[in-house]
């Protein structure tokens, strides 16, 4: 948790100086909006703190909840590097949802990781697209090996396959933990403990 608030300080450190230095985002980084005469005209995005984050960044990690996946790729569109590696830890979310998202050539790794990655003792199943070199394979590798085990798959499915074993596992799991918690025959009454 400390390390985490840490990164956190530094990435929100590093927008608000960006703010104080009067960083204006590229020309290019505009979306179209009619005025009140019903022309339509650009207007400069206005930089949020993570996309302010990412701008000039060589790798950028994706870690939002699926449902935000969408609105997150969104975001930092136009602040991305051109050849910036972008790694989603974001379950179920297919590639092609986060290259829809990004300029091309998206460099995308999706992963999946286990709990165990939670304290360096997971294992992390990866995929890379077609527009990812070996040196930001390498990159995602070396990033992934932190919290553990890690593996890669060429095909896609295989990580949808995957997560769907993982889930399957789970409810086993959680249904003989439930046995062994009802109790067997009819409810007794316990008297309370001496003292």
């Amino acid at each position: 948790a400390r390390g985490q608030d840490r990164d956190r300080r530094q990435i929100c450190g590093d927008a608000e100086r960006s703010r104080q230095d009067g960083k204006q985002p590229r020309a290019d980084r505009h979306r179209t909006q009619p005025d009140n005469g019903g022309t339509t005209r650009a207007v400069p995005l206005q930089a949020s703190e993570s996309a302010q984050a990412v701008e000039g960044a060589d790798l950028v990690l994706v870690c939002v909840k699926s449902r935000d996946t969408a609105a997150a790729g969104r975001e930092i569109a136009p602040w991305l590097k051109p050849h910036a590696l972008v790694i989603s830890v974001a379950a179920g979310v297919s590639t092609s949802v986060i290259e829809s998202r990004l300029p091309p050539p998206a460099r995308v790794v999706r992963t999946m990781p286990n709990t165990p990655a939670q304290v360096g003792r997971g294992v992390t199943v990866c995929c890379a697209n077609a527009a990812v070199s070996a040196a930001q394979r390498a990159l995602a590798d070396r990033l992934m090996s932190a919290v553990g085990e890690v593996g890669w798959v060429e095909d896609e499915a295989m990580i949808d396959a995957l997560f769907a074993q993982a889930a399957e596992v789970k409810k086993k799991l959680d249904a003989s933990q439930a046995d062994r918690l009802r109790p067997m025959g009819p409810a007794t009454r316990s008297s309370p403990p001496r003292r």
